[in-house]
């Protein structure tokens, strides 16, 4: 959707290639399966992106469109973005929890090893079955703010006032195989809810 294009540094339609449209030069892996009938035509069914560089740092906002189907995810395992730094510096993972149709962040920027969540949150209910939908979440140092089909539909608080240590990579779409997804987006600023739409 909207944004600034220099700061678009990862694009992916995912509607059937493996491809960054956009600035950044992140290196991106991934065997991705594909099935009809996505927003773009194919839509990523299975398999994990591997970005080698974090660009939702200290501020970032990642749009993406999501289609939760009859699957049942009933833990963390639902991951759909995820830091792999596992202690010491930054951590913030967005996933499906406790069920498919409910989305949870849990985000980490201590500087110590004990990763004390900060400015989690759980949203119930906010993805409906075998339905589109657009997803937004942004976040400067203050507040990370969630979007839905362009929507501002919650804001959270949360300190994000440690040294950053951590720069990558991240996954997404890791063990949501049969969820569909497509056209992510991640840029390096903190979008506005006009920018979202």
């Amino acid at each position: 959707k909207g944004g600034n294009q220099m700061s678009l540094k990862v694009w992916m339609p995912l509607n059937g290639n493996l491809e960054n449209k956009g600035c950044g030069n992140a290196t991106i892996t991934g065997n991705l399966t594909y099935v009809d009938g996505g927003k773009l035509g194919k839509a990523r069914s299975a398999g994990t992106i591997t970005i080698s560089k974090d660009y939702m740092t200290e501020i970032g906002t990642m749009c993406f469109w999501i289609n939760v189907g009859p699957e049942t995810i009933t833990s963390a395992g639902g991951q759909i973005y995820k830091t792999q730094q596992q202690s010491k510096g930054r951590k913030w993972d967005l996933f499906l929890y406790s069920t498919k149709n409910s989305l949870h962040t849990w985000g980490c920027v201590k500087d110590d090893a004990t990763n004390t969540p900060n400015g989690s949150y759980t949203l119930n209910n906010f993805f409906p079955n075998d339905t589109w939908v657009h997803v937004a979440v942004a976040h400067d140092k203050e507040k990370i703010y969630t979007y839905r089909n362009g929507i501002l539909y919650n804001t959270t608080s949360w300190n994000s006032n440690g040294t950053f240590t951590f720069n990558g990579p991240v996954t997404f779409a890791e063990t949501t195989e049969g969820i569909l997804y497509n056209d992510l987006r991640i840029y390096d600023e903190c979008l506005t809810a006009i920018q979202v739409k």
